[in-house]
């Protein structure tokens, strides 16, 4: 009887289907987001490099000499800021709200309880591998400056080729 169970058990994890995530657009949407892409750049200030300042906010445009950010201010304003290139230390882009699930660390590594005395060997390997995807995740969500240079930032910009002809930074809201 038991073995029937199981077999049932298993049966029915061959009709769970993968599907399509609700959240990600139709594909016909892919560029036509108006906005350009949430960054963090840590920008040196002065002559000592050991001041730096991190900015946070839209990335608006790149252009020959500086980056241009839509940064949120308390209140709820915005102030666009131009940061000359020789000042950025680092930044990190971000593509997208990471969809980690941590909680899956602890409930899996404790569900090898049900492994009897083999949870010695399978609760390690739980917890590696639900940690090891979890920071895969986390990662994948953003780049940095050794996966892109500023250049390659340009088309996920507001403004890819640069603030056009007659706007300026004070413009932008």
């Amino acid at each position: 009887m038991r073995t029937k169970q199981i077999v049932l058990l298993l049966l029915s994890f061959s009709f769970v289907r993968c599907g399509n995530f609700d959240h990600l657009k139709d594909q016909s949407e892919f560029g036509k987001f108006e906005h350009g892409l949430f960054i963090r750049v840590w920008e040196e200030q002065g002559l000592n490099s050991s001041n730096i300042i991190e900015r946070k906010g839209e990335l608006i445009a790149i252009d020959s000499d500086s980056l241009y950010t839509l940064v949120y201010l308390p209140g709820g304003d915005t102030l666009c800021m131009g940061i000359h290139r020789k000042r950025v230390n680092s930044y990190n882009l971000y593509y997208a709200k990471p969809n980690t699930s941590f909680w899956t660390i602890p409930v899996f590594t404790l569900a090898t309880v049900s492994h009897g005395f083999f949870a010695i060997l399978t609760a390690p390997l739980n917890l590696f591998g639900t940690s090891l995807t979890q920071a895969y995740i986390l990662r994948e969500s953003h780049s940095q400056e050794s996966d892109l240079n500023l250049d390659e930032l340009a088309p996920f910009a507001r403004f890819p080729r640069g603030l056009p002809p007659g706007l300026s930074a004070k413009d932008i809201h």
